[in-house]
């Protein structure tokens, strides 16, 4: 969702950065930084990671489309990320 609904390109290392602070708390825990092959991995090959700018974006445009036309795929998520912020 994040590199579908970013602002940006997000960078490899930025997303495994945001992925470290656990919902409801403001405090990175360093221990929480996935490594760049399971985050690939968990995303069940929907994202690919550039080996020149390291930049993460999805496989394929359409999927890209598919999630811009369908924003209420994840909107639970979105509702529950507002309440704890």
């Amino acid at each position: 969702m994040w590199v579908s609904h970013a602002e940006r390109p997000l960078r490899a290392d930025e997303l495994c950065h945001a992925l470290a602070v656990e919902l409801g708390s403001t405090e990175f825990n360093a221990d929480n930084i996935p490594s760049i092959s399971t985050l690939v991995g968990c995303c069940q090959g929907l994202i690919t990671v550039d080996k020149e700018s390291s930049i993460v974006r999805l496989v394929h445009f359409v999927l890209q489309k598919y999630l811009s036309v369908n924003p209420d795929i994840f909107i639970h998520l979105i509702r529950q990320w507002q309440r704890s912020a």
